[in-house]
C-alpha cells in the first residue's frame, strides 16, 4: 500500500489483493442472510409467494469476477461446503472453491485491453508436501510431490502419466 507493507491474521482462510482483507471480512456481513438452504414460502398481501426453483436461499450472492465477489462467494463455499476427511477430498473442495472464482479469458478486459483472467489453479499439502496445479490451457490437475526434488542443483524433467485421475509429474 502507499504507507508500506501490510500483514493481516486471516482469519477465514481467503486469500486477497484488492481492497485490503479488513474490508473484505467486514463486507461479509453483507451475506448473513445468504443460505444454501431453501426459503420457505411467504405471505405477501394475502398471497402465498414460494422460492421460483433450487437455490433460494443463495439469492443475493454475488456472481461477477470482481475482487469483492468472488472473495465473498469463496468465503460462502468455504463455510458451507461439507469438511473434507482427507487430502484428496480437500483438494477436490479447494478445487471447486477457486473453480467458482475462475476468470474466462474475455470476460474482464483491463483499461490497456488487456484480457484478465485465471491462468492457473494451484494447492499445497504441508502434509505430504505436494503441489497441486491445473493451467487455463490444462484443466486436468497433475501435482509434483516436492518431497522427491531433494536436489535442486540438477535439473528435472517432469513425465506425465495419463493412467490417474490426478496426474503426479514427479520424476523420482
Amino acid at each position: 500500500m502507499k504507507d508500506g507493507v501490510h500483514v493481516y491474521d486471516d482469519t477465514v482462510g481467503i486469500m486477497i489483493n484488492s481492497p485490503d482483507y479488513p474490508w473484505h471480512e467486514n463486507n461479509l456481513n453483507n451475506y448473513l442472510t445468504v443460505t444454501p438452504k431453501q426459503h420457505e414460502p411467504v405471505n405477501w398481501l394475502g398471497k402465498e409467494l414460494h422460492p421460483m426453483s433450487q437455490g433460494s436461499g443463495n439469492f443475493g450472492l454475488p456472481g461477477d469476477f470482481t475482487p469483492v465477489a468472488r472473495f465473498v462467494r469463496a468465503a460462502y463455499l468455504k463455510n458451507f461446503m461439507p469438511q473434507a476427511d482427507d487430502e484428496y477430498g480437500n483438494l477436490i473442495k479447494a478445487e471447486n472453491i477457486l473453480k467458482s472464482v475462475n476468470v474466462a479469458k474475455g470476460a474482464v478486459v483491463t483499461e490497456t485491453d488487456a484480457q484478465d483472467f485465471s491462468c492457473y489453479r494451484s494447492f499445497m499439502s504441508a502434509t505430504s508436501q505436494t503441489y497441486y496445479f491445473a493451467t487455463y490451457n490444462n484443466q486436468r490437475v497433475r501435482k509434483i510431490n516436492l518431497q522427491s526434488l531433494t536436489d535442486l542443483t540438477e535439473p528435472k524433467i517432469f513425465v506425465v502419466d495419463n493412467h490417474e485421475d490426478i496426474l503426479d509429474i514427479t520424476n523420482n
